[in-house]
């Protein structure tokens, strides 16, 4: 009995899924800062600020699923830069130092 771990679906529903959290969370925040200051309330706005800050890390991460779903536009190019720049400026290349002890 053999069965299939595609998992296509879950990442085409994975947008929708940010979508709908950030959607909740700015709603709950914008109906708690508002009773909060109805209510005069501080620890309703800390909450609402709280949850605030949950919506902006929803969406970084919402960010970054949709950058890692791309596709590299440039093989031939790393970080966007040329690669034999990128080697020369992070230190890729192989020279002999002092502290290289005896297993270089």
């Amino acid at each position: 009995m053999a069965h299939n771990h595609d998992n296509e679906d879950a990442t085409s529903n994975l947008s929708r899924a940010f979508a709908l959290g950030v959607a909740l969370n700015v709603a709950f925040v914008v109906i708690e800062a508002t009773y909060g200051v109805v209510a005069n309330s501080t620890a309703l706005l800390a909450d609402a600020a709280h949850n605030a800050s949950d919506v902006l890390g929803l969406g970084l991460a919402w960010g970054a699923a949709s950058l890692a779903r791309r596709k590299p536009s440039d093989l031939a190019r790393a970080r966007g830069f040329p690669i034999p720049l990128l080697y020369r400026t992070l230190g890729f290349r192989r020279e002999s130092r002092a502290t290289d002890g005896p297993n270089s």
